[in-house]
């Protein structure tokens, strides 16, 4: 039965641990201190996790509970974890945090299992990471891209990253490279202004979104104002033949001396306006999107 048995844990003396073509499988019982898994990386570095089988756990497959990741994680299927006795505990393929995602290889399998794929934790992204797609979306809390180096979030084609009410994704000092993306809200029927949208801040530096959607976004935060994307850099951020869409107030908010590129983006079903420019602060854009956008300017460039 699921949950019979806890975890096959890995703490922080037990770096460099490796699993091969292992079957994990009837773990997870929930425990008081949250740590929920058939595999609990609580503290270890550089664990290798590839060829297995990860299944039937009562909460969740893996669950990185401390902040570390993976040397390696590839060719694994993660299956049939969680029960509806204890989904408060989790029922994810894999639960970690999201400054630990660069070692999740593409060839991976997260799909049937409760909940979802793969939760993402709250986190600051201080490493580059390729996030690449899987057989089931990521669910994220709020994500951070932060650091004096500048890391890159990388999102492969095909990625879907589903946002949890009262998110938003925050590229603060580093930047985004996002090709054929998905942001969305990760509720089964969504709704406009679910999550908080996609923030580009004042040091955000070249950074692009290609052929992606970002849709449902437009939630009322202090920092990001009601509005899928929030734009506050002008040090470079090209947002070319994407779909901006159900918005509930602003498709795309250019604000505080910020810049973007809009060539060949479409705007759909934002409740407000398509696009806000504060011209007060001289922001702008430049391409020409799709379609005939409604953008409302706010005052006179100064």
């Amino acid at each position: 039965t699921k949950g019979w048995w806890h975890h096959l844990r890995f703490n922080s003396t037990d770096a460099g641990s490796i699993l091969i073509h292992c079957t994990v499988e009837y773990g997870g019982r929930r425990e008081p201190y949250g740590r929920a898994g058939n595999v609990v990386i609580d503290g270890a570095a550089n664990v290798s996790i590839s060829n297995c089988t990860i299944s039937n756990s009562g909460t969740n497959g893996v669950h990185c509970f401390n902040d570390q990741g993976f040397a390696n994680f590839s060719e694994n299927t993660i299956t049939n974890n969680g029960q509806e006795s204890d989904r408060t505990y989790g029922g994810y393929g894999i639960k970690i945090y999201a400054d630990q995602i660069r070692g999740i290889e593409s060839n991976n399998s997260v799909s049937g299992n409760l909940l979802g794929g793969v939760y993402v934790r709250s986190d600051t992204i201080t490493n580059d990471a390729t996030w690449y797609p899987l057989d089931a979306p990521y669910v994220l809390e709020t994500v951070t891209v932060n650091d004096p180096l500048q890391p890159t979030m990388t999102v492969e084609a095909g990625t879907e990253l589903k946002f949890l009410e009262d998110t938003k994704l925050v590229i603060d000092t580093g930047r985004l490279v996002a090709q054929g993306t998905v942001f969305t809200s990760n509720q089964n029927f969504p709704t406009k202004g679910w999550w908080k949208g996609i923030q580009f801040g004042q040091e955000a530096v070249a950074s692009s979104l290609t052929d992606c959607t970002i849709e449902y976004g437009g939630g009322t935060d202090l920092t990001i104002s009601d509005t899928n994307i929030d734009v506050k850099t002008a040090n470079g951020l090209d947002i070319h033949n994407c779909t901006i869409g159900n918005s509930k107030v602003y498709g795309i908010k250019i604000r505080s001396g910020g810049k973007a590129d809009l060539s060949g983006t479409s705007f759909t079903a934002n409740e407000t306006a398509d696009i806000y420019v504060d011209r007060g602060s001289c922001a702008t854009y430049t391409g020409v999107p799709a379609g005939s956008p409604v953008v409302v300017n706010n005052g006179t460039c100064n």
